[in-house]
């Protein structure tokens, strides 16, 4: 399921690239609590205004919950956090 829940996330989630380079979902951090698919999503670049891409986020959200009946909450990751820790 997290496959779907992926490929429908990036498909809502394809028009950011108007205001980032392009917007990846980390699949294989995908999970599920409380009902609710929690997806992290990794801007190519840091967004240029904070608001803006939240703003954005949260209306792919409600748009998932309103065509697709799904409870997707994006958790932003950027970058640098993107790395694994280095021991």
């Amino acid at each position: 399921m997290s496959a779907g829940i992926c490929k429908i996330s990036r498909a809502r989630s394809r028009w950011l690239g108007s205001l980032w380079t392009s917007l990846d979902v980390l699949e294989e951090k995908i999970y599920v609590e409380r009902d609710a698919w929690h997806v992290p999503v990794l801007p190519s670049r840091q967004p240029r205004w904070m608001y803006a891409y939240y703003e954005v986020l949260a209306e792919v959200e409600a748009d998932l919950q309103e065509k697709e009946n799904l409870n997707v909450f994006f958790i932003p990751v950027f970058p640098d956090e993107a790395a694994p820790l280095a021991a």
